[in-house]
């Protein structure tokens, strides 16, 4: 093979590679975030956006949480980057500690959005953040 030929097909094969690895909606943990990808805002100009969490691994993840509900945020894609377009703001009165996601653990819940846009959901966990792939708000 010539030099210019395996070039060639070391440039396809990390190309290749690099695309494979950067895909936002990739999972990187056992813990998964599920978003449908599309929302109508209803005639208050609001859309509902529900999700699931859900524990796909076989040990018990800690994540953050505002009372009963775990703490999301909401980010916005605006150009070719992510911006926080809404946060879970937790009163003091609620507890706030991480609490465990057990193996096979599924959470349901839902936040809003008042916006068009494109948009993800992002949670912390004990190691890192968890996010979904996008969706779309019309």
């Amino acid at each position: 093979m010539s030099k210019t030929m395996t070039k060639a097909l070391l440039a396809g094969v990390l190309l290749f590679t690099s695309a494979g690895c950067s895909d936002p909606a990739a999972p990187s943990g056992p813990v998964y975030i599920d978003v449908a990808s599309s929302f109508a805002r209803n005639d208050r100009g609001v859309a509902e956006v529900p999700f699931v969490v859900e524990n796909r691994g076989t040990e018990s993840v800690r994540v953050n949480r505002c009372g009963a509900s775990l703490s999301i945020t909401v980010e916005r894609r605006e150009g070719k980057a992510w911006e926080t377009y809404a946060t879970t703001v937790c009163p003091a009165i609620n507890p706030m500690d991480p609490v465990p996601l057990e193996s096979a653990a599924r959470r349901e819940q839902r936040t809003h959005v008042q916006e068009s846009g494109i948009y993800r959901l992002v949670l912390s966990t004990e190691s890192s953040s968890v996010t979904s792939a996008s969706f779309t708000v019309r």
